[in-house]
């Protein structure tokens, strides 16, 4: 005989020890089932009540492992069952669980109701299956459904279960396996927040709210949104709420670029409700540069003058046409013995004043004009010879002292020192100045 008929035969067995049927009608409820008389029910050596079949087939159990803080009943002998089957829900008992439509066809015992319509089914191997509710400790009973509830803006996963807390008594309570404050949740953004690219929604949690065992945060949704040809809105989520940013795309994202040697520009505007690329625009063409010429403006050495070349040719860079100008000399002799001066001047010396213009035996300091100079002695005669005739009486060699001599001799014009001189029997005054 193996392990099952075994106990099942021996909870047959406990069965007829302690069945009896109760006349009196003491109906009672535990979590939300009430198990009416007429009923099959099974009394520990104490007296009490520890399974109950009723006229409905629901199950009330009380075992040493399923009550709390019932400590004085842990040395009585108890029966096991290896097995619940319900037809209204899923029990949960040694981690085995199934539903049931009608009784199966297995060997055991049979529970009839009143009308003797089978309703209870006690199997040879220790499974019992019934039509009704099982009460017992951890089982749903007639316990509120479980799912998500509402407790103020706390929306909760609940894990209702019936509690037996003595003797033909239980409470439905619940474990809360997940809570989240809807009015504190984070909002949601499906472009993932700030995103001017990509259309997005954001989602902001508001309340808890719905129906039991289905309760749900409650929302308000923005979604992005052109407000112009080139204007975005954009919402984004932040924190427990969400912001809002305008955005012209067109002045954020167009820039220039270069191609070919000319200038284009990439526009930009909203279109589907985020901002995208639209179209190429020509510019400008960047043209050849040109070249410069300072002019001669400075002097290399004393004989040679120069002159800047600047060239400068046109590149193209996205913030426009631009040039990288390049310098360069030229040179030019002077020639002919000519300096270069200055500013890049060529200059052709030329000595002044000239010897013949200063007095003969004279030094002075002769310039060429072109920042150059020396020293010269004049070669000019600087002698005047005045001289005039009818002196008359005047004696040869009579100095005049710039008095008349005589009536028809004197020194005109003349200081002192002029002679009478004689040529033949001419007699005249002469006398050199220099």
């Amino acid at each position: 005989m193996n392990v099952r008929n075994k106990r099942f035969w021996l909870f047959i067995f406990i069965i007829g020890l302690l069945f009896n049927f109760s006349l009196v009608y003491a109906d009672f409820a535990a979590c939300g089932v009430t198990v009416n008389e007429p009923w099959f029910k099974v009394n520990d050596s104490d007296g009490r009540d520890v399974f109950i079949v009723d006229n409905e087939g629901d199950i009330y159990f009380e075992g040493v492992s399923h009550i709390e803080d019932r400590t004085s009943i842990d040395n009585y002998d108890t029966f096991e069952i290896y097995n619940l089957f319900f037809n209204s829900e899923i029990s949960f008992y040694n981690s085995i669980t199934e539903m049931i439509a009608v009784l199966p066809n297995y060997e055991g015992t049979y529970i009839l109701n009143s009308t003797g319509a089978n309703k209870t089914l006690i199997s040879k191997g220790g499974e019992i299956f019934t039509f009704g509710k099982g009460v017992f400790q951890h089982s749903q009973a007639a316990c509120k459904t479980d799912g998500d509830y509402c407790d103020g803006t706390l929306k909760e996963d609940r894990d209702y279960y019936c509690n037996i807390t003595s003797s033909l008594n239980g409470d439905c309570e619940y474990d809360v396996l997940f809570s989240e404050d809807c009015a504190t949740k984070a909002s949601i953004d499906t472009d993932g927040g700030v995103s001017y690219f990509t259309k997005g929604t954001v989602t902001d949690y508001i309340d808890c709210v719905g129906p039991d065992a289905s309760a749900s945060c409650t929302t308000n949704t923005y979604t992005d949104v052109c407000t112009s040809s080139v204007s975005l809105r954009e919402y984004y989520n932040s924190g427990s709420s969400y912001g809002i940013s305008n955005i012209n795309c067109d002045a954020a994202y167009s820039n220039n670029f270069c191609s070919g040697g000319n200038l284009w520009r990439h526009n930009y505007d909203c279109d589907s409700d985020a901002c995208a690329f639209s179209s190429n625009t020509y510019v400008q063409t960047c043209l050849d540069g040109v070249t410069t010429y300072s002019g001669w403006n400075a002097c290399s050495d004393s004989n040679t003058r120069r002159q800047t070349v600047t060239t400068r040719p046109s590149a193209c860079a996205p913030s426009g046409c631009y040039v990288v100008p390049t310098n360069h000399y030229e040179y030019l002799d002077c020639g002919g013995g000519q300096y270069c001066i200055g500013s890049g001047t060529c200059c052709s010396p030329s000595w002044s004043p000239s010897t013949s213009t200063v007095c003969s035996g004279t030094s002075f300091t002769q310039y060429d004009g072109c920042g150059h100079s020396r020293g010269a002695v004049g070669t000019k005669n600087c002698c005047t010879t005045y001289s005039g005739y009818n002196c008359g009486s005047c004696p040869t060699s009579y100095m005049c002292s710039g008095e008349a001599i005589s009536l028809d001799c004197w020194c005109i014009g003349v200081a002192s020192g002029a002679m009478c001189m004689s040529s033949g029997s001419d007699r005249y005054w002469s006398k050199t100045v220099c």
